[in-house]
């Protein structure tokens, strides 16, 4: 049984308290709310490491570690799983992002495989992460700039280094209704199918909508995909063809 010692608080996500370890690798582990909508255990988690690397899907170097000790400094919490990952310092993922075709075709790849699994498997890749509802908002909002629709388990490794040609998929758990507590399956199933359809929309491409399409979204689901899609549509025809000092102007207003 392996012990660790988190060194400083990262934060929280909707199913994972987040640490760094003295060693500045990350440690993720279950809390009791998460547990509540995903039943996931030691297995299903190796699982998913091991169906994104048969995928060639890149994410940060990572190993799952069974029934752990961790002591976060207030006191010694036993999980029966830890996903230790390394920290990946890069910039979220955003639209403007797709105009550089190595990071499109990385992306495209990426989503193809999310389509691929839920395909065969019924699970998918969680590309937006619980922080998106909110930037979300911002974008409808208050954002001026234009194609900054964000997809926040996704980072772009290396940016602030200038070498903007390599993503990365940080959250290494797949969404699986089948892991959902009873009766809350069909909520994950949407949620799924959402991300899939919002992600061949925004890329725009005709292989990736099919393979969405071929998944049998909920009617629902599809309708908000279009409806979402249509929404941004319009705010980037309007932010694109405001002048460029006209939105830098709104949004020093708005930050006064």
């Amino acid at each position: 049984m392996e012990r660790f010692e988190i060194a400083s608080t990262v934060g929280s996500g909707a199913q994972h308290h987040v640490g760094r370890l003295e060693n500045g690798k990350l440690i993720k582990y279950p809390h009791w709310q998460g547990q509540r909508w995903d039943t996931s255990d030691y297995d299903s988690v190796r699982d998913d490491l091991a169906r994104l690397l048969k995928y060639d899907i890149p994410i940060p170097e990572t190993r799952v570690v069974r029934e752990p000790t961790i002591d976060d400094g207030h006191s010694i919490i036993h999980v029966p799983y830890a996903i230790i990952a390394e920290e990946i310092r890069g910039r979220v993922f955003r639209e403007v992002d797709l105009l550089d075709p190595k990071i499109r075709e990385q992306v495209v790849k990426m989503t193809a495989a999310s389509l691929e699994i839920r395909q065969k498997t019924r699970a998918g890749i969680d590309f937006l992460g619980i922080a998106s509802f909110g930037h979300f908002l911002n974008y409808l909002t208050r954002e001026n700039r234009p194609l900054q629709l964000g997809a926040y388990n996704i980072l772009v490794d290396g940016g602030d280094t200038g070498d903007s040609e390599s993503i990365k998929l940080i959250d290494t758990s797949l969404l699986d209704p089948k892991r959902a507590p009873a009766g809350t399956g069909w909520l994950i199933d949407r949620l799924i199918d959402l991300q899939n359809g919002l992600m061949a929309y925004i890329i725009d491409d005709k292989e990736l909508k099919k393979s969405y399409h071929d998944c049998k979204p909920a009617g629902t689901v599809h309708s908000a995909v279009k409806k979402l899609h249509r929404i941004s549509r319009r705010i980037e025809e309007h932010r694109q063809s405001t002048p460029r000092q006209l939105r830098a102007q709104s949004t020093s207003t708005q930050s006064a």
